[in-house]
This record gives C-alpha cells, structure tokens and sequence, in this order.
C-alpha cells in the first residue's frame, strides 16, 4: 500500500504572520517540535535563516526537510541526541519519504518515548510550536473539539508544552499559534468562554504564548485581568471592543 500523501494548500498571508512572530520567539540554537497544517508549515518557512536549530517531534513534515537541507537545523547544539533529528514518524509528500529513506541524520524512535514530556525537557530551549481551535480569555486551550462536537484528539500537544516548559535549563517555550477567526471571518477564535461540553487540552496554567496574525501574547504567571488584556489585543479588530464588553461581563477586567 503506498503512503498517504497529503496535498494541503499553501500558506496564506494570514499564516506566514503568525508565522514571523512566531520565529520571532525562536532563538538561535533551540530545538523545535511542530505541529499539523498551514500554520506550522508556514512557521518552517519562516524559521529558515536561523541558526543551529535542532528538531525532537512526533511528527517529521516538509517543512523540516527543508530546514534541515537548507542548514537551518544541524542538531549541533542539541542536549538530547546531538547530531539527529528525532521523530516517531514522517508525514508528507513523497520528497519527504524519499529523504528519510536511509536518512543516518534522521532518528526514528517510538512515540512513547519521543512524546514523552521528561524526555522533552532534556532537549535545552526547547520549543513546542502548536495550533488550536480557540483560546478563552484565561488562556485555555482548545485544540479537540467546539462543544461536544469532537474534530481532533490531543496528539503530543500536551507532552510537548510540558515538556517546553519544564526543560531543565528554564529557556524552554510552549507556543500556542490559531488565526484569530473562523467560519469565514464570521467567529472569533478568542472568546471570554468556550461553548458548553468544549474539551480543554491545555489549561491555563501551562499556556506561555498564543500567537495569532496580530502578535503575540505572553500568559506564563500573569493574572486574568492581564490575560484577558493581552489576548484581547492580538483578537482580530473586528471583535475587540465586543471582547472587552463580554470581558468586564465576565469580571476580567
């Protein structure tokens, strides 16, 4: 049975914003884990230039052949594992399984062990870069489903954030990226709560930066009314003054 070979669309310019402020986030020398979809893809792009990265994700794309042939990743100055990109498995096209195919730079191991949030936090400034559905204007993270409606699972996001967070040499980042709406420009994807029944995949307190095509929001040990504040700002123009209204409903601000 050949692979499966996903033919996704290009990132819009929506996502190479959310891109750039992202790379902006990523530091010489970090090891990087993405995430599925445009956002992340348009994140490889926009990391390219940057120096001595090093990859450890579940998930091994296109995108990060490309940085690695470009010699933006060497896995140099990696903690865990120097010298290899670790994975537990590649998905994308057909230049991508022909460039792991005997790939001694490229390091397969089983998920449970790459996923796993303690053997993450080995890698030093590590950074895990993921995409969610919508974002509450606490911080937490919805990546699964909108109410009881189920769309995805959980995946590493979780592992991975914590496993950011908690790297051994405090330089580590969980990063959050989502557009800033959905439904054709018709919802925004920051709201003061989700819809009843919305699984959370991150709460809170493990959210260090959501990202949209508007900036960056920083939430690690920050109170609510800041939270709300900061997330309100990078919400698409359209919706700010109907956030903060719902916001001083709420008591957040």
């Amino acid at each position: 049975m050949p692979p499966i070979i996903p033919d996704p669309p290009p990132p819009d310019e929506a996502d190479l914003a959310i891109g750039r402020h992202i790379a902006d986030l990523v530091e010489d020398g970090s090891t990087i884990q993405l995430g599925i979809g445009n956002i992340p893809n348009a994140v490889g792009k926009c990391l390219m230039g940057k120096k001595d990265l090093g990859i450890h994700t579940e998930m091994l794309t296109d995108s990060m052949m490309e940085l690695c042939e470009s010699g933006t990743v060497t896995n140099r100055k990696k903690t865990l594992i120097p010298g290899k990109t670790v994975c537990a498995f590649a998905f994308g096209t057909q230049a991508l399984y022909d460039w792991v195919n005997n790939n001694v730079s490229v390091l397969f191991l089983k998920g449970e062990w790459v996923n796993d949030s303690t053997v993450v936090r080995r890698n030093s400034k590590m950074v895990s870069i993921n995409t969610c559905m919508m974002v509450d204007m606490t911080g937490q993270v919805f990546s699964e489903g909108i109410g009881t409606s189920q769309f995805s699972g959980t995946g590493g996001q979780f592992d991975f954030a914590m496993g950011a967070r908690e790297g051994y040499d405090k330089k580590g980042k969980s990063i959050i990226a989502c557009r800033s709406t959905a439904k054709g420009g018709t919802q925004s994807t920051i709201v003061p709560m989700p819809p009843p029944g919305t699984p959370v995949t991150l709460h809170r307190g493990v959210t260090d930066y959501i990202a949209t095509e508007y900036g960056t929001a920083w939430l690690r040990g920050r109170t609510v009314k800041e939270r709300a504040q900061s997330l309100i700002a990078i919400a698409h123009p359209d919706f700010r003054e109907q956030l903060k209204e719902e916001a001083e409903k709420c008591g957040y601000l």
